[in-house]
């Protein structure tokens, strides 16, 4: 089915859509930012209220996370985990922990380094007053 126009599904019949690639996939080909809108557009419609939209990504959150805020139907938390293979004993993040968003996604840059080597999962909820972003959930584990 086309993730652009999954119309043979009612709308609201989804408590939560897992994304491991999709999006990304969308964003590498042609007429990125429109294919990547209408299927955003379309996880929404398809989406209960408060369903839950899980993306993981490596993608950089300065391009997921202006694409997600724009579409002002959830609310977003951002989360960070290290790649398996790169992971240790110190972790610096800890998974049930949002990083605190501002506004800008250059804050997250400061927060994580250049160049991080992580997994992005965002976790939005669909909701009734549109987008917001979570800059209150929680705080970067030491």
């Amino acid at each position: 089915m086309d993730v652009k126009n999954m119309s043979d599904f009612e709308s609201g019949s989804f408590d939560a859509v897992i994304d491991k690639g999709t999006l990304d996939s969308l964003m590498c080909g042609q007429n990125s930012q429109e294919n990547a809108t209408k299927m955003l557009e379309e996880v929404n419609r398809i989406l209960k209220e408060n369903g839950v939209y899980m993306l993981i990504t490596y993608g950089d959150p300065s391009y997921r996370l202006r694409l997600l805020k724009d579409m002002e139907k959830w609310t977003v938390k951002l989360h960070v985990i290290e790649r398996w293979e790169k992971s240790s004993n110190q972790n610096k993040w800890e998974l049930t922990k949002p990083l605190p968003l501002e506004d800008h996604s250059t804050s997250l840059a400061a927060l994580l380094g250049p160049k991080p080597d992580v997994h992005y999962i965002y976790v939005c909820v669909k909701g009734n007053g549109g987008a917001s972003v979570d800059s209150k959930a929680g705080e970067a584990a030491n």
